[in-house]
């Protein structure tokens, strides 16, 4: 007798997302930006005070891609390449029902 063992697996329903060329990506970008700018690196002098400008650094890269992503649900359907113009132009054809469109 084999007994072959079954990992449980978890599969991913949600994750967040900014889309690509949006104005949250443009926001989220300027705000990084801003938050590197804005720590003091200027008296490192140990690893404690780079610890703590790293983890501040990543404190306001947490804050600040939570502001900006959306909570996207995972489908089979779900496709990484769909942007803000495949939905417009999609909306458009609906709407014309015209193939040129």
């Amino acid at each position: 007798m084999v007994t072959i063992p079954i990992i449980e697996e978890y599969i991913q329903t949600k994750k967040q997302m900014i889309v690509k060329d949006s104005k949250e990506k443009r926001i989220f970008v300027k705000k990084l930006i801003e938050a590197f700018k804005d720590i003091d690196m200027s008296n490192l002098s140990d690893v404690e005070q780079l610890e703590n400008v790293i983890l501040s650094l990543a404190s306001s890269m947490e804050r600040i891609w939570v502001k900006n992503s959306k909570t996207i649900n995972i489908t089979k359907y779900s496709k990484s390449w769909w942007d803000i113009n495949c939905s417009r132009d999609l909306e458009k054809y609906r709407s014309t029902k015209s193939i040129e469109d």
